[in-house]
């Protein structure tokens, strides 16, 4: 499913796409509220919203009422369906895919990165380090918590 969250939802957009989510971010379309609702339309994607007027606006949007990241992904997920399940496809800054990293920074990456993975776009490394375990238990919590 393709999402637009708007300007004020950044970290949801990262996190969605830590769950292999395709998500535009409102920050980086110009031209306001109208931009947005044009993009969302012409790339069939779900506006996701906290800005009441905005949502009223859309054919197809998720109006969150909450500042809270984990109940943000928890109520994303249940209104349209959306598994969050760590997985290494979508540069968490760009939206861009990942691809199999050919090369190494060495100043960059540690000697034992498994899974190394590259935006295709940006340059940026990921891997499934100490971290990622954490990213994993997170989003267990809030698909549990809030079923």
């Amino acid at each position: 499913m393709r999402l637009l969250v708007d300007d004020m939802l950044g970290s949801l957009a990262r996190w969605l796409r830590i769950a292999g989510h395709d998500v535009l971010y409102g920050g980086d379309v110009e031209g306001g509220d109208d931009a947005l609702l044009r993009r969302s339309r012409e790339e069939g994607r779900v506006l996701v919203t906290r800005d009441v007027e905005l949502a009223s606006r859309s054919g197809d949007s998720v109006l969150l009422g909450t500042r809270d990241l984990d109940e943000q992904l928890s109520k994303v997920a249940d209104a349209l369906g959306l598994e969050l399940e760590p997985v290494m496809e979508r540069c968490t800054l760009c939206n861009s895919e990942l691809v199999p990293a050919e090369s190494v920074d060495e100043d960059y990456v540690p000697e034992d990165a498994e899974d190394l993975m590259v935006c295709s776009s940006c340059g940026r490394y990921y891997w499934r380090g100490s971290h990622w375990e954490r990213i994993r238990e997170r989003l267990g919590r809030i698909r549990e918590g809030h079923r």
